[in-house]
């Protein structure tokens, strides 16, 4: 879908202000399709990576000046999802 999304914008094509992606789009796909790889291999490196990753993302974007009730609550609904990812590849580790 970033695919998608950075050839359209790359080629001209109008998506609007909150689908416009950049190349650096590509590079940010391609880091989170690293963790998942290691998530899936249960990788306790990977799961911390993914959530620096995404807090780090988050922070930034609260930088840039996203802001509105939307951007408060679904980050912290995600941010608690990845910590419970990190305590759930701990436990896993530790269990076998």
């Amino acid at each position: 879908m970033t695919l998608l999304m950075v050839v359209l914008t790359g080629a001209g094509v109008n998506l609007g202000a909150s689908l416009s992606q950049g190349p650096s789009a590509l590079i940010d796909a391609a880091i989170f399709a690293g963790i998942a790889f290691g998530l899936l291999k249960k990788s306790r490196a990977a799961a911390l990576g993914g959530l620096i990753v995404y807090v780090i993302e988050w922070f930034s974007a609260v930088e840039e000046g996203a802001n509105g009730l939307i951007n408060l609550i679904l980050p912290i609904l995600l941010t608690t999802a990845f910590v419970n990812g990190v305590r759930g590849c701990f436990s896993w580790q530790r269990r076998t």
